[in-house]
């Protein structure tokens, strides 16, 4: 079965040289970016999804793709090209990892860019720009 709510996706691409505990959390933490970046423009859609137990879950309206990059530069080069294009982007990099959040920011911000280990990246958009920016990746599996 084909879903039919695709003009727009949510593709997010890890690093698959990155322990699966790791590029899992940094894969939380670039979605949940994204979303909060999306605030004001409230371009990523949710739906209620309620049950008769009372609870309910709020999921996006439009898939969520998880493709794998061989390696740290490719995710670099696909940040740098969504952000070229305009496009809504969060990355997470490996000096986000630290004893606090204090150091994580200073150890960001002191990397030189070519220096920035690349674990996971979130682009937003619609599908057929995407596509020309995901098309060398493949599903994570």
């Amino acid at each position: 079965m084909a879903y039919i709510d695709n003009s727009f996706k949510l593709v997010t691409v890890l690093n698959r040289r990155v322990d699966l505990g790791a590029v899992t959390n940094a894969l939380g933490h670039v979605v949940a970016g994204l979303v909060a970046a999306d605030r004001s423009a409230q371009q990523i859609e949710f739906l209620d999804y309620p049950t008769q137990s009372g609870w309910q879950s709020l999921i996006a309206r439009h898939p969520i793709i998880v493709l794998r990059s061989e390696n740290s530069n490719q995710l670099r080069r696909l940040h740098a090209e969504a952000l070229e294009l305009d496009m809504m982007a969060n990355a997470f990099v490996q000096t986000m990892l630290g004893e606090s959040a204090i150091q994580q920011q200073a150890a960001t911000r002191n990397a030189a860019p070519d220096e920035l280990e690349y674990w996971a990246v979130a682009v937003f958009g619609e599908a057929e720009r995407l596509k020309s920016l995901t098309k060398r990746f493949s599903l994570y599996a």
